[in-house]
């Protein structure tokens, strides 16, 4: 009997696992998207407020970069 509830404690850790691994890379594409949108922003028509936005929406995927990977290492 205990055999079957070990094995299914760590079915469920495995589980958990895959579940923060998963979350992570979404935290990494979420991330990837945005750093591609600040680049398109600042290369394809470089006024103040593009440049602005491009910056922001780097920074914001470093951000998101950041909290995706304290996330997984908290878990």
């Amino acid at each position: 009997m205990s055999e079957s509830i070990d094995k299914r404690d760590d079915l469920a850790n495995q589980r958990t696992h895959f579940a923060n691994e998963r979350t992570m890379l979404a935290y990494v594409r979420t991330s990837l998207a945005l750093l591609g949108v600040g680049i398109l922003l600042m290369k394809y028509e470089p006024t103040n407020y593009t440049m602005a936005a491009g910056i922001v929406s780097s920074l914001l995927s470093l951000v998101f970069l950041i909290i995706g990977y304290y996330r997984y290492k908290i878990n």
